[in-house]
């Protein structure tokens, strides 16, 4: 993805907005002291014309219930809000796509300083084409830094590549660090193999020309990272699983398919 000194600069504001799109929730046991450990996950929120929807995967929120389950003293944030019951802002969840949604308000979006993307008259997004560029990000669980008491660091990972295959449920990637734009909010090349454990959710997002401009399209988010599979034939870049997200309605429920597929 590396080109001429107009497309890098192009490649940095879209992977710019990505990473402001991209929005960190963690928890963490507010009756132990600190350092603490922080667990958490990543989520982005689209405007539909009916309210903002909060979008994450369906097994970030299965293990933030199993936490408070275990641990009532486990409290959740996005970003830097005060305690939320993200439990209870849930609309749906849908194990066979892995993803969930929940709503949020206006107040507590501009709370956070999140951005919400506006889908309220281009929705579903357009079906993502092999070839076409992404970018992508997350907040690597491994890579959050209790700086003092109530302080946290929080490093993105992300990077703008290309779509290698699509199928009815995905977007395949490959992350290149030899070809692809490493993200400038990225302090580290990420190497192959990199532990994605926290990206689950991120947004991905497909850019590209309509009517003369530039566009980006929400299309997907992150499911799964590497976990050594870049092996064998791939060996030299990582293959990255992003879960499309056309299934999503604009009310926040998450259309089922009948085409017999289960997840992996």
């Amino acid at each position: 993805m590396r080109g001429s000194p107009d497309e890098m600069v192009l490649a940095q504001a879209l992977a710019n907005f990505t990473q402001q799109v991209a929005v960190p929730i963690i928890w963490h046991d507010a009756a132990s002291g600190w350092p603490r450990t922080v667990y958490g996950a990543t989520c982005f929120f689209v405007r539909f014309p009916h309210g903002i929807i909060g979008i994450t995967a369906d097994h970030v929120i299965g293990a933030l219930q199993l936490a408070m389950i275990k641990n009532p003293n486990i409290i959740c944030q996005l970003r830097t809000s005060k305690a939320v019951d993200l439990l209870d802002l849930v609309v749906d969840r849908c194990p066979q796509w892995d993803i969930a949604t929940f709503r949020i308000s206006e107040e507590l979006l501009d709370a956070i300083g999140g951005i919400a993307v506006d889908c309220t008259s281009d929705w579903p997004p357009p079906e993502p084409a092999k070839g076409r560029a992404v970018t992508f990000c997350g907040f690597p669980e491994a890579e959050r830094v209790v700086l003092e008491p109530a302080a946290l660091s929080i490093f993105a990972c992300g990077s703008l590549t290309v779509i290698e295959a699509v199928t009815e449920r995905d977007i395949i990637l490959t992350y290149d660090p030899s070809q692809d734009e490493p993200a400038p909010w990225a302090p580290w090349a990420q190497p192959l193999g990199y532990n994605m454990s926290g990206c689950s959710g991120g947004p991905v997002l497909s850019h590209g020309t309509r009517n003369g401009l530039q566009r980006s399209f929400l299309v997907g988010m992150v499911v799964a990272g590497p976990r050594g599979t870049g092996t064998g034939e791939a060996e030299g870049f990582d293959i990255l699983r992003m879960r499309r997200i056309y299934a999503v309605e604009p009310d926040g429920m998450i259309r089922r398919t009948n085409s017999g597929w289960l997840p992996r």
